[in-house]
This record gives structure tokens, C-alpha cells and sequence, in this order.
């Protein structure tokens, strides 16, 4: 993904919530998301807009990324 953009423009970011599971160990993250990434070698740029999420996993006391999800991105 990183190396198919040249660069990324972030131009807006609002987390909307948290919602922690504790007898999952899991944390949410929900947010709003707008930026753009310029397609490398080229001038040409792409959209991103919407609702994300990150999602958290608390293992041994340490709070590390469980997944990622980020609007038109699929990993």
C-alpha cells in the first residue's frame, strides 16, 4: 500500500467514540476520516472518505492493534 502512494494529505480526523469490551480484552476506536494520496509517479490523486475503526487487544497489560479498518482501503 505505503509504496504505491507518493504522499497522503490528511484534512480531516474526528474520533466519534470508544467502546471497550473487558471481558474480550478489546478496545474500538470508531472515527470519521477524510484525506488523499497521491498515486506515486504520477499527479493523480485518490480519495479516501468515511468511517474507520481501530481496534485494540490488551495482552499482559500492553495495548497493542488488533485491526484496522479505514474507509475504500482493504488489507
Amino acid at each position: 500500500f505505503r509504496s504505491f502512494y507518493s504522499k497522503f494529505e490528511l484534512k480531516n480526523f474526528d474520533v466519534l467514540g470508544i467502546k471497550i469490551n473487558d471481558k474480550k480484552n478489546l478496545s474500538e476506536i470508531i472515527f470519521t476520516i477524510n484525506f488523499s494520496a497521491t498515486i506515486d509517479g504520477s499527479a493523480d490523486k485518490q480519495l479516501f472518505s468515511g468511517t474507520g475503526k481501530v481496534v485494540l487487544q490488551n495482552t499482559w497489560n500492553y495495548w497493542t492493534i488488533y485491526q484496522i479498518e479505514i474507509p475504500g482501503l482493504k488489507v
